[in-house]
Formats: C-alpha cells, sequence, structure tokens
C-alpha cells in the first residue's frame, strides 16, 4: 500500500494534488518572482504541509502577518486506544540553506508554550529543508526540552524524517515515523503504532 509517494511539481498532476494548498499556491502565484525570498518561504510551507498530510495530519496554513510565529497548524487524528488524546501540531517551516539553529527552536518552544491548549497537548514541529541535517547543538537542545517537539526534513513535498523527543513521544504512546523501501526501491516514510503499520486512510492499523 503506497500511502507515501513523492509526487511531482510539473507534468501531469494527481486530482488530489491539483486539490491541494501547494498547488492552489503555484497557480495563484503564476505572475510573481519565483526567486524572492517571499515566494520561496511561502512555496515551502505549503510544501510542508502536503508532505506532513501523507502521514495522516491534518493541517491548515497560517503564514502570514500576524501569524504570531505559526506557519501551519491542525491536529494528528491518530485515535489508535482509548487513552489516545489526539494531539494539537503547530509547525513552524524555516528554508534555510545553512540549516536551523538553536535560536530557532527556542523560537518555537516559545511559541508552542505561549499557544498551547488548555486540554489538549500539543506538539511543536521545526521543518526545515531535507539536504541539511539537525546540528548536534540544535539537536542537544531538541532532546533536553521538556516541551514536545519534533523535527521535520522536508524534499519539495517529500518527508524525508520527521523525530520527536521524550515529551512528545509520551504523548503519542508508540507512534513512529520511520522510512522503508518499495518494491521500487523508493524510500518512503511508514507510520507505525507500537511496531504495527497504520492505515493512514482509515486509522487503524494493519
Amino acid at each position: 500500500m503506497a500511502l507515501f509517494s513523492k509526487r511531482v511539481l510539473t507534468g501531469t498532476r494527481s486530482k488530489a494534488l491539483q486539490q491541494s494548498g501547494l498547488d492552489s499556491f503555484l497557480k495563484q502565484s503564476i505572475h510573481k518572482d519565483p526567486t524572492s525570498s517571499v515566494y520561496l518561504g511561502t512555496m515551502f510551507e505549503m510544501q510542508t504541509m502536503e508532505a506532513l498530510q501523507t502521514i495522516g495530519m491534518d493541517l491548515s496554513h497560517v503564514g502570514g502577518k500576524g501569524d504570531r510565529g505559526v506557519d501551519l497548524s491542525g491536529e494528528w487524528p491518530l485515535a489508535l486506544s482509548s487513552t489516545f488524546a489526539v494531539p494539537r501540531l503547530i509547525v513552524q517551516c524555516k528554508r534555510l540553506q545553512k540549516g536551523c539553529s538553536p535560536d530557532h527552536l527556542r523560537s518555537l518552544v516559545g511559541t508552542v508554550v505561549n499557544m498551547a491548549h488548555p486540554t489538549q497537548p500539543t506538539i511543536g514541529i521545526l521543518a526545515t529543508l531535507g539536504h541539511r541535517p539537525f546540528t548536534k547543538e540544535l539537536s542537544g537542545h531538541f532532546l533536553s526540552s521538556q516541551v514536545p517537539l519534533g523535527l521535520a526534513m522536508v524534499d519539495e513535498n517529500c518527508l524525508k524524517s520527521l523525530v520527536f523527543n521524550l515529551p512528545a513521544q509520551e504523548i503519542l504512546q508508540g507512534v513512529v515515523v520511520t522510512t522503508r523501501y518499495t518494491a521500487a526501491g523508493d524510500r518512503v516514510p511508514v507510520v507505525t503504532f507500537k511496531g504495527q503499520v497504520i492505515d493512514i486512510e482509515n486509522k487503524m492499523c494493519i
């Protein structure tokens, strides 16, 4: 079951992609400068949203003036057990050729703390370009933080990796994003719950 096939932004597109926020952005921006920082930043936000949606996250684009540091927000509706609390998600997208710094992570932490829901667990996700690994310093802050966090790497609109720190893992109760190879040799992300692959469409293990 190919849940995470990488989509191409040119040529023939699937019906799902034609209806996506990314496709809508590309159509609306046809006369804009594709090399501007605003264009590239917004496109990366849309690509990240689409990449995270492939693993079942229900997200909306927020980025813009007055976004309070939130580019994407929503939930991860994986009701896998009677004790599983669907987490609220806050995503910050950083399209930085030099990669993210601890300051970017601290900014996300502040946003999550300020916007945390009183009754629903909240996880903050920092997303960056897939070709630039997170530094040891940032990873150290990430692992030691008491705020539930995730680090995502996105290549175009394909999710390359997504890891969570311990507070986020405690919320997710055994949900893990890993990678596997298809019969064609493509490396794709897969969501598992306590070792079992999740059917994202039906929100159940298979």
